[in-house]
C-alpha cells in the first residue's frame, strides 16, 4: 500500500513578466505521506503560496508534476481535479474566506455540500465539529466572520474528520526577516 498523499516531482513555476522570465520554484521534489504534518517556512515572497496552489492543484506548473492519492493532476479534467481537491485536500487561508452572511454551522458545511453530502448529514457534522470543547463558544445564531479563523479550521476538519480518514496536514508559516 502506498502512503503518499501528495508528491511533486521537478515541479517548477515561472511567471512572464514582459520581456524577463521571473524563476519562482525551480525542480522541487517533494511528498508527504499518511499521518505526517510538514510545515512551509519562509519569508514573505519566497513562493510558500504558490507551491501550495500547485500542490492543490489550483495553478499549473511550468514544468514538473503533482499526484495527489496517486493520480497525476495534470491528466485530470478540471472537473475531476476540483472533485479530487474536495475529497482529499483541506485549505486554512491566511485571510478566511468564509461568506459574512452565512452563520458558523453553514460555512463549516460548505465542502460537504460541495461534495454532495446530503444536508442533513452535513449540518449534523459541522455541528459536532463546533460542539468540541475548544470551539464551544461558537453557536449556530452566531455569525461566522466572528470566529473566523476557527470556522476556517473546521472546514478542513469537517472535510479530513467526517469521512474516518486520515491525511496530512500542510502549513505555510510566514517568517519575517527578523524573526529568524
Amino acid at each position: 500500500m502506498n502512503d503518499i498523499v501528495l508528491s511533486c516531482t521537478g515541479l517548477c513555476k515561472t511567471y512572464q513578466q514582459g520581456k524577463y522570465a521571473v524563476e519562482i520554484l525551480r525542480d522541487i521534489d517533494f511528498q508527504v505521506k499518511k499521518g505526517e504534518r510538514v510545515a512551509i517556512v519562509g519569508a514573505s515572497g519566497s513562493g510558500k503560496s504558490t507551491f501550495l496552489h500547485l500542490l492543490g492543484g489550483l495553478d499549473e506548473p511550468t514544468a514538473g508534476s503533482v499526484s495527489m492519492n496517486g493520480q497525476v493532476l495534470a491528466e485530470l479534467s478540471g472537473t475531476a481535479c476540483d472533485a479530487l481537491r474536495n475529497r482529499t485536500l483541506g485549505f486554512v487561508y491566511q485571510f478566511h474566506h468564509l461568506l459574512p452572511e452565512f452563520t458558523a454551522v453553514e460555512n463549516v458545511m460548505i465542502p460537504a455540500l460541495i461534495a454532495r453530502t446530503p444536508r442533513g448529514d452535513a449540518r449534523k457534522r459541522a455541528e459536532e465539529l463546533l460542539s468540541l470543547p475548544f470551539i464551544a463558544s461558537i453557536t449556530d445564531t452566531l455569525k461566522a466572520y466572528q470566529y473566523s479563523k476557527r470556522c476556517n479550521v473546521l472546514r478542513v476538519m469537517g472535510e479530513a474528520c467526517k469521512w474516518g480518514k486520515r491525511g496530512a496536514t500542510i502549513n505555510s508559516i510566514n517568517r519575517s526577516e527578523e524573526r529568524r
